[in-house]
């Protein structure tokens, strides 16, 4: 009865010293991670949407010769019904589809003056232009409609000529990139005075010409 009992006492005794040699368990107090930031990126740069606003200038040349004259200096000026300088502004519509739409309105003038005489050709032409667009060109054909024609002479070619409103034929290529649109473009019209029947011969105004302008 004494070796149980004094058997059990060293075995406690073992079991206190092992449970003592044992390190308790370390607690790390690092704090906790936090989610790296992320460099800010830079902003895109805006885009044009949907609908941009257009501005341009150009020259076109071609037509028949509507009058002229002797100059002062003994040379000779003509004015033609195709050619001069067109200023327009308008819409480019431009949906998500590879396609555009442009309505544009100006005034196409070509105006000179000599001592002995003066004379101007003056139209407002509004287009409007389907196009095919890939990237940033613009293949397109469209109609354009000319009101307010007219041919003005003074000095020794007094003369004032109204023609009646018309309608004809664009064909156009152009290019954006930015803020930057120009192009080339042909058209395809004819006009008649006003009050001639509406048999009677017209005056070509077809022309090529050039643009170039700005897209906003």
């Amino acid at each position: 009865m004494v070796g149980m009992i004094v058997a059990a006492g060293a075995a406690h005794a073992q079991a206190e010293q092992r449970a003592d040699n044992e390190e308790p368990p370390v607690r790390s107090h690092a704090p906790p991670r936090t989610a790296q930031a992320q460099p800010a990126r830079a902003p895109e740069p805006r885009g044009h949407g949907p609908v941009s606003l257009l501005l341009r200038v150009g020259y076109d040349v071609g037509g028949d010769d509507l009058v002229q004259i002797s100059t002062s200096d003994g040379g000779s000026a003509t004015v033609s019904a195709g050619r001069g300088a067109t200023f327009a502004g308008g819409l480019l519509i431009q949906p998500e589809a590879p396609v555009t739409l442009e309505l544009t309105i100006g005034y196409k003038v070509d105006a000179r003056s000599f001592s002995n005489a003066s004379f101007s050709f003056g139209t407002v032409p509004f287009d409007a232009i389907l196009s095919f667009a890939p990237g940033g060109h613009r293949l397109g054909i469209g109609v354009t409609e000319h009101f307010a024609t007219s041919l003005r002479c003074s000095g020794d070619c007094s003369a004032t000529v109204d023609f009646k409103a018309t309608t004809g034929l664009v064909v156009q290529w152009a290019y954006s990139h930015r803020y930057g649109d120009f192009g080339v473009r042909g058209t395809f019209i004819g006009y008649q005075p006003a009050g001639a029947a509406r048999n009677a011969p017209s005056v070509s105004g077809s022309s090529v010409g050039a643009f170039a302008g700005v897209r906003l």
